[in-house]
């Protein structure tokens, strides 16, 4: 049979079918089953380690000398920082101060590296720790915070400073001391309000726990707000030092403080690593878990206190991170929705850039003869995300 030949009207719509068919695999979106395999996963994850790095790359670049923005400086720096200690342990007629002098910013570039590390750590631990109680509480915006973990670092600053006053500064184990007793005092308080009144029910009680974190904390607020009513009149400087200690302005970057941090941080992160895949156990009720024939007591009680810790790292060492472990925690819990290490790994280097990125706004601030406070920052640029999740969600509790 003679093939019809195709009008032009003909023609046209075919051509129009065939370019918006290839318009439509253009804009195709990834299917469900590849969002959740194992090679995007892996993909995912290898995309945030670069991010983290540029963005630590990105941080290290600042100078406070001349507002300077010299990344040819900064790699020369970064290349001799890891030089010098080898060439100074097998080569005695090695001169590392001649080096050291040499470097144009060297001294800067070695603190702004230190300082990068304790931003994006603290980031990073405080994000797991408050992934770590969401889980165990089954509350989305569940913190470590809840449990006082916040007032015992501010009563173990304000211990610290009415101890030592103005020669704090020379007394860092010490501040260190207060701070963790303060954090861990205030802690069990809250664990055993939780034990008690868990004891009739032959278990341990969330609410209770919840409770008492938030007793502690709102009579924290009331002694703190009165230690600075105190101070407003003084004119030494004390209130000022308190500020910049709780606020973050003031990081410690000395070999001991070092030391504690990455050693603490090494301690609280190794059992998340390790025991990622079994900490989705404290996710399910202890009656479902005996039922089952399995106790899962012994790793919610690791998991309280690994998280913990976490927080009080984070917060002695790098002052106020804002809500920052309360919302990317619940953020990437709704959007993931699968297993703890999963989220804990996302909720960890997304915290952990957000606390790096804020440190590198307050350099640029600082640049313009600007301050302001790291939580301030944080906060600024976490509540939009927050309110835009919540509003996509329906509900916090959905």
């Amino acid at each position: 049979m003679p093939r019809t030949p195709q009008t032009a009207i003909e023609r046209q719509a075919k051509a129009s079918r065939v370019v918006n068919e290839s318009k439509t695999l253009r804009r195709a979106k990834p299917t469900q089953a590849f969002l959740h395999s194992r090679k995007w996963k892996r993909i995912r994850n290898f995309l945030l380690l670069i991010l983290a790095l540029e963005l630590f790359l990105l941080s290290l670049n600042f100078r406070t000398r001349n507002n300077a923005f010299i990344p040819t400086e900064t790699w020369m720096n970064l290349k001799a920082m890891f030089i010098i200690p080898f060439r100074s342990l097998f080569d005695n007629s090695f001169d590392a101060d001649a080096v050291r002098d040499s470097l144009p910013y060297y001294s800067e570039t070695v603190g702004r590296f230190k300082l990068s590390l304790i931003a994006f750590l603290s980031g990073v631990i405080i994000c797991v720790g408050g992934t770590m109680f969401q889980t165990i509480f089954k509350n989305p915006i569940a913190s470590p915070n809840m449990l006082g973990v916040a007032t015992g670092v501010s009563f173990g600053n304000i211990l610290f400073i009415l101890t030592f006053g103005l020669e704090a500064g020379s007394h860092l184990t010490a501040r260190y001391l207060y701070c963790y007793s303060a954090a861990t005092v205030l802690v069990l308080v809250a664990f055993l309000a939780g034990k008690i009144s868990g004891k009739s029910m032959g278990g341990f009680s969330v609410e209770g726990t919840i409770l008492a974190g938030m007793m502690i904390t709102q009579l924290g607020s009331v002694v703190m707000q009165y230690y600075r009513m105190q101070l407003m009149d003084d004119e030494t400087g004390l209130l000022e030092l308190y500020q910049m200690l709780t606020s973050g302005d003031l990081l410690y970057q000395d070999t001991a403080s070092m030391i504690i941090f990455l050693s603490l941080s090494t301690i609280c992160l190794l059992p998340m690593i390790l025991l990622g895949y079994r900490f989705n156990s404290v996710a399910f009720d202890d009656m479902e878990m005996k039922a089952m024939g399995i106790s899962n007591g012994r790793m919610r009680g690791l998991g309280l206190i690994i998280g913990s810790l976490m927080a009080t790292i984070a917060l002695v060492h790098c002052g106020d991170v804002g809500f920052l472990c309360m919302v990317i925690p619940f953020m990437c819990r709704d959007r993931l929705q699968t297993e703890f290490g999963e989220v804990s790994y996302l909720a960890g280097m997304t915290g952990g850039m957000i606390s790096l990125a804020s440190r590198i706004i307050i350099s640029v601030l600082n640049a313009h003869n600007m301050m302001a406070p790291a939580g301030v920052v944080v906060t600024l640029v976490l509540l939009p995300l927050f309110i835009l999740t919540i509003a996509r969600r329906g509900s916090v509790f959905k």
